[in-house]
Parts: structure tokens; sequence; C-alpha cells
């Protein structure tokens, strides 16, 4: 792969930004060898066919972890751009233009773009059959013409990540590293309690009748269905409908829908009394007419808190929070004496703007990762907006947004709405696509990583 002659070139055989062999990456194939298994699972039958062979199977896999490992260890890295190690990005080996998303060879050192066919005429050219999307770990066949599916690779994908989040992860207050993920293996005992159990499928296969304009109602039910730690908590039944003393209970309207979902029956769910609850334990959302599902999305986590099980007004156990709380700290500087203040706010969703201050959506900026950088993004206060409490006087300041505690489960909503009139009684939708990536690293918008990037945003908005 070409790079440019002033800075340290990236290779695909595991050795940038660090060592990828040895014991500190140390992957075990725990997924069945057998070559027909792909077949089996409808998968390639050139991949299986290669997997018969073990050198070429090992040194596929090897290739393949080891370019997979190596995306990983760099969107990962969060040091200081004044600490990074000066690495080039990579480029095409045909046309020689920046990649922002590799495909490489899987039996040579080949890194060509997607776009314009070089990665693939390349695998025709040299009679090579695989290549690997570095970013999604996809892996595609030139014999097949299609990208293929082996749960081989699917497992190598998932650990090799894991390994190295693990690796790049780290205590805040301590040098600790995260403790290793490993797979759970029933003893003799759990093996003996497990076989006589009826076995559940881990998503609910079971749509949602609309009761009239209720979509924005349907909406959240069906994130919350679909979501794994509000799924184990009603399904493993910790809040038991039978015994619930609460009258019109969100917590028991929960549980009756978790079980509706994952029942045998087929057939669409109408969630009359879950909505006749919530009309009559709220009044805002209440009435036939359509709701905003933000609104309702804030209502029904407020309803499940207050009848949870664990709820408090203080450090608050509840399954909501456990779930969807963070906090967001704001700093601002004084310009005069540079004093910085912090409040850290409780969180359970982050509004995002989808305009930036001149009106108008910034040229690429309508992904998530734009709108999370205008979030995080110094701005500057006016004198008569800010009284500094250490000088005691007005003055500029540089106020700044960061999350000070990732939730387990991090809720976006996007400010979708605006006035444009003078009355501002008639507010206008923002059509505005915006685009999701599979995965993404938040530890950019986060407190300790920007602390840690020093004050660069800051002075520059002075």
């Amino acid at each position: 792969m070409s790079t440019s002659s002033d800075s340290t070139q990236p290779t695909w055989s595991g050795d940038e930004p660090a060592p990828l062999t040895g014991d500190t990456f140390d992957i075990p194939f725990t997924a069945s060898s057998d070559a027909s298994e792909g077949l089996e699972t409808g998968g390639c039958s050139h991949l299986a066919a290669a997997f018969a062979d073990a050198p070429a199977r090992e040194g596929l896999l090897n290739k393949y972890k080891s370019v997979v490992a190596w995306y990983a260890r760099r969107i990962q890295d969060t040091s200081p751009p004044a600490k990074r190690r000066k690495v080039s990005a990579p480029t095409c080996d045909t046309c020689n233009l920046t990649l922002s998303r590799p495909f490489v060879c899987l039996s040579c050192p080949f890194g060509g773009c997607w776009s314009d066919g070089h990665i693939t005429n390349h695998l025709k050219e040299a009679n090579h059959s695989f290549c690997v999307d570095t970013k999604s770990g996809w892996v595609f066949c030139a014999e097949c013409d299609d990208f293929i599916y082996h749960p081989t690779i699917d497992e190598l994908y998932i650990s090799t990540v894991v390994l190295i989040e693990e690796q790049q992860t780290h205590f805040q207050t301590g040098k600790r590293a995260r403790e290793p993920y490993q797979a759970w293996a029933p003893n003799g005992d759990e093996r003996a309690a497990l076989n006589n159990v009826t076995v559940l499928p881990c998503y609910g296969r079971r749509g949602l009748l609309n009761l009239g304009q209720t979509c924005f109602f349907n909406v959240i039910l069906q994130s919350f269905i679909h979501n794994p730690l509000l799924r184990n908590y009603f399904l493993g039944d910790r809040h038991n409908t039978r015994l619930c003393k609460h009258t019109d209970c969100t917590c028991c309207e929960m549980d009756n829908l978790f079980s509706e979902v994952y029942s045998p029956n087929q057939t669409p769910f109408g969630p009359t009394s879950f909505l006749a609850t919530t009309w009559k334990v709220s009044a805002e959302v209440s009435g036939y007419s359509q709701q905003d599902a933000h609104e309702f999305f804030i209502t029904a986590l407020n309803q499940i808190h207050g009848t949870c099980r664990g709820s408090t007004n203080i450090s608050c156990i509840c399954i909501v929070h456990q779930t969807f709380a963070g906090q967001l700290q704001s700093d601002v500087t004084c310009e005069r004496c540079g004093n910085t203040t912090s409040t850290v706010d409780p969180m359970l969703d982050i509004s995002l703007e989808l305009k930036g201050k001149s009106g108008e959506v910034g040229a690429g900026e309508n992904t998530l990762a734009g709108c999370l950088r205008r979030f995080t993004k110094p701005e500057k206060l006016g004198a008569k907006e800010y009284s500094c409490s250490k000088c005691t006087k007005a003055h500029e300041a540089v106020k700044r947004l960061s999350i000070l505690k990732l939730p387990p489960v991090l809720s976006f909503q996007f400010k979708r709405f605006e006035h444009k009139t003078v009355s501002k009684a008639v507010p206008q939708k923002i059509d505005t696509p915006v685009r999701f990536p599979a995965s993404i690293n938040m530890a950019p918008y986060t407190t300790l990583v920007m602390n840690n990037s020093g004050k660069d945003g800051a002075s520059s908005c002075r």
C-alpha cells in the first residue's frame, strides 16, 4: 500500500500502531473448524474450501485478524495529537488516493479503494480470492462477486475488536486495564438446570398495531422491546405484575408488553392497556392527536422510574437509571482570569442540533459524529451572559459541554423543529437526513479525553 515518505507507513502485517503478536494478542479460534459449516449456514463454498487447507486457513485468519486489529487500534486512539505517533493515512495502491475506508487483500499487502473498483480489479488480476473491509470486517469473495459470511470470521472479528478495546481502556482512578471478557461456560449444575428449560428467542418477532395516530407511541415501545437491559429485567421477573401494589403502574404495563411480544403468538399486538395507562398518568401526551416521540420517551422513563423497585431521588438504582442515566459536564472559562467553573448535570438523553448558528447544515456535518462535534464545540459567551466568581466581574467566557459519564445505553434526540416566522407560532420541520455509523467511538466527546487533549479548543475560541 502506498504512503507518503515523511511519516510512518501503515502496514497490514499487524505492526501498527503497536505489535499484534505474542501474548498480548492471543485470540483463540473457538469457532467450529468444519469446512462445511459455511455451506450449512448459506456461506461461501470458496471460503469453505480455503478453510479445508490448514496452512491456508491459518494464514487467512491471521491476516484478517491483523487488518481488523489495525483499524480497531486506529479508531480507539484517544491520545492527544501532540503525543500521537505520526502515521500517514493509507492510500490506494492503484490511484494513490487517501482511503478513509481501506479494503485490503487477504493474500498480499495490496490495499485499494472500493468505489473505483481497484481492489476488485486486483483480486481478478492477481487471482486472489478474498479482501476485507477494515471498517466493518466484511469479507468480499471475488469468485462469488459478493460479500460473504462465515461464523468463524464473524466470531474472530468480534473477539479482535473486544480485545483491542480492552487493551486501550483503563480506569480513570487507577492504572488497571479493563477486565478481559470471558465467554460464559456452564458448569455441571448449570447444564443440569438447563436441560428442562424452554428456549425462548432473544428478540421479539411480534409487531405492534397502530391504535390511531400512535406511531410516536409504537416506535418508543419498539426501542424498549429491543433494549437487552430492559428485556432481561422484565423477562427475568424483576417486576411481578401480580405482586405489584401500584395503581396505573407503567412497570406492570412494561412487564405485560414483554410477555406478549416474546410469547409464541405471532399476530400483531395492540398495546391498548399501555396507552390507556399513559393517558391516565400523563395528561400532556393523552388524546387522539399525534404526539412527540421524544416527549413520550421521557414521560415513559419517568413513569417507569416512579413505579420501579429501587427508585430513589438520590443515587437511584432503578432499571431506568441503570440503563439510561449519564452525566454532562459544563466548563465555563473566564477569558480575563482563566478561572474555570465546572457544573455536572444528570442526563437521560442528549439533544443534538441539526443546524449550526448560520442556519444551514454544514457540508459533511449531516452525520451523528458531526452533530456530536457541534454539541461539544466551545461556545463563546458575551460579557452580559457570564459573571466570573473569581474576578467578580462580567467578562467574555468560553463554554464547553462534554460527557462526564456515559450510560450503558445512550439516547440521542435530534431537534427537527424550528420557528422561522416572527410570531414563532408555527414550527417547521427540518427534514435533513442524518447518517448513522454501525458503531461510534464516544471517547473524543468525553470530559476525560477533552481534558487530556489540553485547552486547544478553548484557546481557539478566544
